[in-house]
């Protein structure tokens, strides 16, 4: 069988994309390659795969030619994955450290300038051999015992000497090396197999009825470490770029990837778990080139932390998306190494982007917010349904008719992206949240969909303020002017000077009006000079620079009544003149 303890430290197979990186060393060559299961090592340097045992040669071994990878003096293999088996009609099939088929134990013999090899807790484990340009040795060189090699961080194999590659890596995840004997050329990677697997007196052969395969990298050893993520991938990416994507919980939290950064390719002799690491993680939106028309840069976040240790999870401390780096810093033998995911072997950056939530999360979240105190009253409208109708309307305006409440593009080149106002306001997001004068916008309004509904909510109570001032703020210097001017006229016919002017409140309905309007802004000059425009304004008479009230006024009081008046569409020049009807007409859905 098997042996327990090999099973306890028996590491997940790493086959996400490379994402590695360099520091400033040269850069290494990496060559990857598929090991049949029939491959049989014995054959290495010959033209036909030998099988003094009978039970057929199966398949040449695989050659690594070493010029390739720059004629290295040292060689690791830091990605081994597959199962094979040594009788694939009976299953068996096993990772690339060997399994327990057949009693568990290999003693296979040497054969013609090929050492045998031995180990006594494993069958069908991935080894190699190099050779020199001359071929084979005239005598095999001895035969190595090899069960302890998951405990062995580098090893000296001879020319013709069988070695231990397994998945190329020790039971503590530290990258194994082999030192190239002088004089090779060559490795060859295959299996060592015999009828039985444990007999030594029984010569190599019965390949032909094995099965699997193995995928196998291999690269000079004097690599320099790299930072790959290994769990969290839930996105392909493209040639240039991996994503990763924010996204919402059934709870409705929004939630940042879960990322799992590794350091691979340690110097020789690294004992991971004594490891102090600096671990410094940023997070930036910059704009530019791949980026929607109208986006702004967005402060991000840079933190840094120092642990134990080969593996990191980010702590985020805020939902922010943009161009993702990481930085490893530690020591080894008194040498510092600095390896950063931004210079990446195949040259792919990492970003965080967006995931929309959904319909039925954002009507959720938007329900949650309480009736203010001051709604009014018997307008005909729901406040909650006014929030989902200004979430429509302006998730529409942003995101080229979606149909549907996003934060982000939801298709298209920009997928992912924050949904940016190209008309130059700088809103972003479900709520199109803009940044207040010359400000940078609020980074969790443009990466976290709930702040930004939230920021959105709050924005359209303060309209509601604003509608219950507006009856007192529009008294003022131009009221004044204004009233004056009904004054003057009065004494000019003869008529007795009013004792005073009543505002009156605006009607529920106006006031919903209101602060629909002062969400869109309200950007303009009202009728009596006042640098805002609201959705109603005081009903005045005359020529533009003699503007009077029109008042009703009683008689017996002598007071006069002011009127409230709709601002007509055509007096707007800022903003979505249309804007309040547009959202009144937008589906709650």
């Amino acid at each position: 069988m098997f042996w327990p303890f090999k099973r306890a430290t028996q590491k997940k197979p790493y086959r996400n994309p490379p994402l590695m990186v360099e520091s400033l060393e040269e850069r290494a060559v990496l060559s990857s390659f598929t090991v049949d299961g029939r491959c049989n090592i014995y054959g290495a340097g010959d033209d036909a795969p030998p099988a003094p045992g009978r039970g057929g040669g199966g398949m040449l071994p695989k050659l690594v030619t070493l010029s390739t990878l720059g004629s290295p003096s040292l060689v690791s293999f830091p990605a081994v994955t597959g199962r094979v088996s040594g009788w694939a009609a009976a299953g068996g099939y096993n990772l690339p450290d060997g399994g327990g088929s057949w009693g568990g134990v290999t003693n296979v013999p040497a054969w013609h300038g090929i050492s045998g090899v031995r180990h006594d807790q494993a069958t069908m484990f991935l080894v190699g051999v190099f050779l020199g340009p001359n071929g084979k040795p005239a005598t095999a060189p001895p035969t190595l015992n090899v069960t302890d090699a998951n405990a062995i961080a580098a090893s000296q194999p001879l020319l013709g000497q069988q070695f231990f590659i397994g998945d190329g890596s020790t039971g503590g995840q530290v990258l194994q090396s082999v030192t190239v004997p002088a004089g090779a050329t060559r490795l060859y990677l295959g299996f060592a197999e015999n009828f039985g697997f444990r007999f030594p007196q029984r010569l190599p052969g019965y390949y032909s009825d094995n099965g699997g395969f193995l995928s196998v990298d291999v690269r000079s050893a004097s690599a320099s470490p790299s930072v790959r993520v290994s769990e969290g991938i839930d996105a392909p990416g493209t040639s240039q770029q991996q994503i990763f994507r924010i996204s919402t919980a059934d709870t409705l939290a929004v939630q940042m990837p879960n990322l799992t950064f590794v350091l691979r390719d340690l110097p020789v002799g690294t004992v991971p778990a004594a490891l102090d690491v600096t671990w410094t993680t940023s997070v930036q939106y910059r704009t530019g080139e791949g980026t929607p028309p109208g986006a702004k840069p967005v402060p991000g976040f840079s933190f840094s932390v120092t642990r134990r240790g080969i593996q990191y999870q980010p702590a985020w401390p805020s939902v922010r998306g943009g161009d993702l780096d990481v930085t490893a810093g530690f020591t080894v033998a008194g040498r510092t190494y600095t390896v950063s995911s931004e210079m990446s072997f195949d040259t792919r950056s990492l970003r965080i982007l967006g995931s929309n939530p959904t319909k039925a999360q954002v009507q959720a979240y938007v329900n949650s917010f309480r009736l203010p105190a001051n709604w009014p009253d018997n307008s005909g409208y729901d406040y909650n349904a006014i929030l989902r109708k200004i979430a429509y309307h302006e998730t529409n305006l942003a995101n080229m008719g979606s149909g549907g409440y996003n934060q982000y593009y939801w298709a298209g080149q920009f997928a992912g992206h924050p949904t940016w106002n190209t008309g130059g306001d700088r809103g972003v997001g479900v709520m199109q949240i803009t940044p207040s004068g010359n400000d940078l916008i609020e980074p969790v309004n443009v990466w976290d969909w709930r702040a930004n509904v939230a920021a959105g909510v709050a924005k359209l109570n303060y309209g509601l303020g604003v509608a219950d001032r507006l009856p007192t703020a529009i008294r003022g210097a131009g009221f004044d002017a204004a009233f004056a001017r009904v004054q003057a006229e009065r004494r000019a016919a003869g008529l007795a000077p009013l004792v005073g002017v009543d505002v009156p409140t605006l009607t529920p309905l106006q006031r919903v009006r209101v602060a629909i309007r002062a969400y869109n802004g309200a950007a303009g000059t009202d009728s009596l000079g006042r640098t805002v425009l609201n959705e109603y304004e005081l009903a005045t008479t005359g020529p533009a620079n003699a503007r009077r009230l029109a008042l009703t006024v009683n008689k017996t009081t002598r007071v006069g009544t002011a009127q409230w008046v709709e601002v007509p569409i055509a007096r707007r020049s800022a903003g979505q003149p249309n804007y309040v009807n547009l959202v009144l007409a937008s589906p709650d859905a």
